[in-house]
């Protein structure tokens, strides 16, 4: 399994703190919810600029709550283990299109929820516009371990 819709209901809207850290159009800010022991991040793309297939380093599991989601597809994929190191870094996690196979995709809408296994190579594409959401991460657990805690049942 490599995403799971997960049931949420925004009560009200939340702020973002201060700039943690940026990637040239992609943005972190601290958020300060200490839920599941996650760490919480506001998370802006300010332009409809896609993500090639990649695999995160330092987390595992990543759960987005959207507030702008630029109509984006992400995808997941099936492919090497290893891929092309991205400019300046040394973790090889960047991969080719034409080297994977496409095992999975959902396209969220304004205020979905979905809990991801970003270990797992995926992509988003498609953008027409930025996005922005609240993301909680895990460096430590499973997709099926988070799950087990967030869905009742």
């Amino acid at each position: 399994m490599h995403f799971l819709k997960v049931p949420f209901a925004m009560d009200r809207p939340l702020t973002k703190g201060r700039l943690v850290k940026s990637y040239g159009h992609l943005h972190y800010y601290e958020l300060d919810l200490r839920a599941l022991g996650a760490a919480w991040s506001w998370v802006e793309v300010d332009k409809p600029i896609p993500l090639r297939p990649h695999r995160d380093h330092g987390i595992s599991v990543a759960l987005n709550i959207y507030f702008e989601t630029g109509d984006g597809l992400t995808s997941f994929y099936d492919g090497p283990e290893e891929g092309e190191a991205y400019e300046g870094e040394t973790l090889k996690n960047i991969y080719k299109f034409n080297e994977l196979t496409k095992v999975s995709e959902f396209r969220a809408v304004r205020g979905d929820a979905f809990l991801l296994d970003v270990s797992q190579i995926h992509s988003v594409t498609e953008l027409k516009g930025p996005r922005s959401f609240i993301q909680a991460s895990w460096s430590s657990y499973s997709l099926l371990q988070i799950a087990q805690h967030l869905i009742p049942g």
